[in-house]
């Protein structure tokens, strides 16, 4: 049997009850303030705030492997490599390589939560960096996987001359 809407009044109007009182398909369906637009901005705003931690989680992870590189760059007589090879000692070279190493990786890991164009095209020229050294990069004990992340054997990396 069907049941249509004037039946369903009828009926409501013989039982004492208000006729055509809104459904909940139709505050739905409404506009202004209605349960799917509230839904859907409850959904943006949690979509921009993850957002905005992933560009904060790339952005603090970017800078650690900058600035590190920059410490590794610097080619002074108070540079890194400068002082490694006027005392000796390779340890603080070591240790800055392997937080430069750690930052990269931390970059792409961090940069692969973004979809964007944009953010993709970053991700994947970063990844090039290592892939195009990577002979050089085994050289010293680091190797690139198919992720575009590197791994490192701090053994083959001590034994390595400050040359290489």
């Amino acid at each position: 049997m069907r049941i249509t809407s004037r039946m369903l009044n009828e009926t409501a109007a013989r039982g004492g009850l208000p006729i055509n009182q809104p459904t909940l398909l139709d505050y739905i369906n409404k506009d202004d303030n209605s349960l799917m637009s509230v839904l859907n901005k409850s959904k943006q705003k949690s979509s921009d705030v993850m957002k905005k931690s992933n560009y904060e989680k790339i952005e603090d992870a970017a800078k650690s492997f900058v600035d590190v590189a920059k410490k590794l760059a610097d080619d002074s007589e108070e540079g890194i490599f400068a002082k490694a090879k006027a005392d000796g000692d390779y340890e603080e070279l070591h240790d800055n390589i392997i937080e430069l190493l750690t930052g990269y990786n931390n970059t792409i890991a961090n940069s692969k939560t973004l979809t964007g164009t944009l953010e993709v095209f970053y991700n994947n020229m970063l990844k090039e960096i290592p892939e195009e050294n990577s002979e050089l990069l085994a050289s010293v004990g680091v190797t690139v996987d198919k992720y575009g992340t590197v791994d490192i054997d701090e053994d083959k990396l001590k034994c390595a001359d400050i040359a290489t």
